[in-house]
């Protein structure tokens, strides 16, 4: 269960290989960057060639859809 507070996160299919996740504000981008960096570095984190902040935004690009979830074809709303 999430917490009612938690930051809404919109994900979004970008080509083959990318997603794009967009968030709130800029706090939110932010903190996710830093938690997908801390993932990558710690070997959690399935195989993305790039992570890419922005102001409201948080790309990965190059996600290996045989490591993962792939990126699927329709916009979802979750909550992280």
């Amino acid at each position: 269960m999430t917490a009612p507070d938690a930051p809404a996160l919109r994900a979004l299919p970008v080509g083959r290989d990318a997603l794009l996740l967009e968030l709130d504000g800029p706090e939110e981008a932010q903190a996710l960057h830093a938690e997908l960096l801390r993932r990558r570095d710690a070997g959690t984190l399935p195989p993305v060639r790039e992570i890419v902040p922005a102001a409201r935004t948080v790309l990965l690009d190059g996600l290996d859809a045989r490591a993962g979830s792939p990126p699927t074809s329709r916009a979802g709303r979750c909550r992280p």
